[in-house]
């Protein structure tokens, strides 16, 4: 038999699998070396596309960055904002050139991703600023096989198309659009108006659109609640068995004023858990007294469930410790008393830290008692492959007396020592304004490596966790001096977005000891990603280390 020595000689199905893993700058070098690979490279060069003010985060041991072609920015933190706009608006022309001239191209583009630049100050961009309206409008009305455009950091945008198999609805006014449509997976994020009236839909339509989806999602606890009361008001009605066949949901379990468990257990009683293979759950409750999550938990366990991902997200209105151990307390017994654990391949867990990462009563013993709790169900997790907390590094901030050991007792490696006393200045030289003391005050460590986290953190898609393995990560950076509130030096700051990656390896020095004994716990832990830094174990062929780090 003879060998297949070259590419070219190997069959297109198979040479067309093997350049879907390649990254984006290889499928353009192959694409370039002759005709049949100009060919075999083209559908998959064009059929995700994720517009973005950002580059992708190189993670070589994994392939994250085939999943989408990147029109972006350039890869640099000393890039002007300037440079970096005319760069991307020349590449959006060039693309609408090519779309335009090549009409063929438009066929294969089955996928968009438009995503908002991260701004540390809670800005959210709008669609005009990510993408030209010339460009969207073209691909919208040309490419007659697409079937998502998803949109993240953006506001006020809804795109409604007839071959849309994915929906955000952005309105509740828009909800008859979707009615007799081709949509498998529908995203409710915050409505705009929720005062619609649904008792103006007809019944059947509506169970019929909820049982052709494949995904559900809800980002507000209020569309949620809107919709949920009427499906639940459509089968008690019908007295019929029902059971929605899910393969991904996200809901809200957050109790405010009203308290949602009923209508969610309602809900979930008509789900074929047998086919739910992601879940994503939004937990909280303000009233200390309340046993509602308790109760949720226990519902939950009882339930059919085995799911290779499941996703955990806190919700809360308040900042201190107390409500934060009881949210832990929850989702570690509920890890402990699910039946098929051992099968869960990816777990997230993101908290609701406060932006000024001012925890009321945030010591260090409180700290060990929240570490406690996860060292006592992580190597329960045999199964475990990804485990996810884009948060973490903003929880320890909240607690000074940890995160100042970064600053004052961290990594003794070359780069630490360079520059760990370059940050120790920044921190006596600047000054931040204080929300509960209503001033200025001296800048501490906590707000350093609280606001280093969340823009670490953004390299993560947070709307929703169970699908941030197929988004690829994206470079953030941080100039050191944009926030929520306000922060000022003292003289004049040389500090800006090109310190950015030197502390990110500072941070990412740091969270090994962490990655190294969560592995140690999961000996099958493939990949392990705090606050955005991501860890991907390598073998001992490879590498001396265990773990290789997108920031070393």
């Amino acid at each position: 038999m003879e060998t297949v020595h070259c590419l070219e000689k190997l069959p297109n199905s198979i040479l067309n699998r093997i350049i879907d893993y390649l990254p984006q700058q290889d499928k353009l070098n192959l694409l370039y070396t002759n005709y049949q690979f100009y060919l075999n490279v083209q559908p998959l060069l064009y059929k995700n596309l994720l517009f973005t003010k950002a580059t992708e985060l190189k993670c070589p041991h994994t392939f994250d960055e085939s999943l989408y072609t990147i029109v972006g920015v350039l890869n640099s933190p000393l890039a002007t904002d300037e440079l970096n706009n005319k760069i991307y608006d020349a590449r959006q022309k060039i693309l609408l050139e090519a779309l335009t001239i090549n009409t063929e191209l438009c066929k294969y583009i089955e996928n968009i991703i438009i995503e908002g630049d991260y701004h540390n100050d809670d800005y959210i961009d709008e669609i005009e600023d990510v993408i030209s309206s010339d460009l969207l409008n073209f691909l919208m009305k040309n490419c007659l096989n697409l079937k998502r455009i998803s949109t993240f950091n953006i506001s006020n945008f809804n795109c409604i198309i007839p071959q849309l198999t994915n929906i955000q609805l952005k309105s509740l006014d828009q909800f008859d659009k979707i009615l007799n449509s081709k949509v498998k997976e529908l995203h409710f994020d915050s409505l705009n108006n929720n005062s619609i009236n649904m008792d103006k839909f007809n019944d059947t339509d509506i169970i019929s659109l909820f049982n052709q989806l494949d995904t559900l999602t809800f980002n507000s606890e209020i569309s949620q609640a809107i919709i949920l009361k009427k499906l639940n008001k459509i089968i008690s009605e019908s007295n019929i068995k029902h059971a929605f066949t899910f393969k991904n949901l996200k809901l809200v379990c957050y109790h405010l004023f009203d308290d949602p468990t009923n209508q969610v257990c309602s809900f979930l009683k008509n789900i074929d858990f047998t086919k739910l293979k992601k879940f994503e759950l939004v937990l909280g409750c303000d009233d200390m007294t309340c046993n509602c999550l308790n109760n949720f938990i226990k519902f939950l366990t009882n339930q059919n469930l085995n799911l290779n991902s499941l996703s955990l997200v806190q919700k809360t209105a308040h900042r201190e410790h107390n409500y934060t151990e009881i949210f832990d307390f929850h989702i570690t017994e509920l890890i402990k008393q699910y039946p098929k654990k051992e099968n869960l391949k990816t777990l997230s867990i993101r908290h609701a830290p406060p932006n000024d990462f001012n925890v009321g009563d945030g010591f260090e013993g409180n700290y060990l008692h929240r570490k406690t709790l996860y060292e006592s169900i992580i190597p329960l997790l045999t199964g475990l492959e990804k485990l996810i907390c884009p948060t973490f590094l903003q929880s320890i901030s909240g607690y000074e007396q940890m995160i100042s050991n970064l600053l004052w007792n961290g990594c003794d490696c070359e780069h630490c020592t360079d520059y760990l006393p370059i940050f120790d200045q920044y921190i006596l030289r600047h000054q931040y304004y204080d929300e509960v003391k209503s001033r200025m005050t001296d800048m501490i460590s906590p707000i350093l490596f609280g606001n280093v986290g969340r823009v670490l953190s953004s390299r993560l898609e947070e709307e929703c966790d169970m699908f941030l393995d197929t988004i690829p990560p994206l470079n953030r950076y941080w100039n050191f001096h944009s926030s929520s509130y306000q922060i000022t030096h003292m003289e004049n700051c040389h500090i800006d977005k090109s310190a950015f990656p030197p502390i990110a390896i500072c941070v990412a020095h740091f969270l090994q000891e962490y990655v190294d004994s969560i592995g140690s716990m999961i000996p099958g832990l493939q990949r392990c990603v705090l606050s955005g830094v991501f860890f991907d174990r390598v073998s001992s062929e490879e590498s001396s280390k265990n773990w290789y780090c997108s920031d070393s």
